[in-house]
């Protein structure tokens, strides 16, 4: 609950200068999806561009912005900006298991098992040989 409430409620709606660029980006990205949340919709944009291009969050903050396409119905954009994020080589691994899962529900829906099928296998694959995950 005290990580929810400073993230969500603090972190999410103050300003703050002078801090470094990795944590500016995590303040951006928690900004950006509390605005989006609250239907403001220029406001999240505006957060997610200013993450900074090399922190991971910025990748995060792509795959909120697909998903946003998917929830709007642009299921083709949505489809190729994510197989375009999951292919890049600096991804963190979580968010890769998320891309491929969103990839593998999409493909179900649009009844393509065989695509959906090999996703899953894919994170089954990678979940079973990370010592993380067990």
């Amino acid at each position: 609950y005290d990580e929810d409430l400073l993230i969500h409620h603090f972190l999410a709606v103050e300003e703050f200068s002078s801090l470094s660029p990795e944590l500016n980006s995590f303040i951006h990205y928690y900004q950006g999806i509390h605005n989006y949340r609250q239907g403001l919709e220029e406001w999240g944009q505006r957060s997610f561009q200013l993450i900074h291009a090399k922190s991971p969050y910025k990748d995060r903050a792509r795959y909120i912005e697909l998903v946003r396409m998917v929830a709007l119905g642009k299921l083709d954009q949505a489809r190729e900006g994510l197989r375009q994020l999951v292919s890049e080589d600096a991804l963190e691994k979580s968010l890769k298991i998320e891309v491929e899962m969103s990839l593998a529900r999409l493909a179900m829906q649009a009844k393509d098992y065989g695509e959906a099928l090999k996703l899953f296998e894919s994170v089954q694959k990678f979940l079973k040989s990370s010592e993380r995950f067990g």
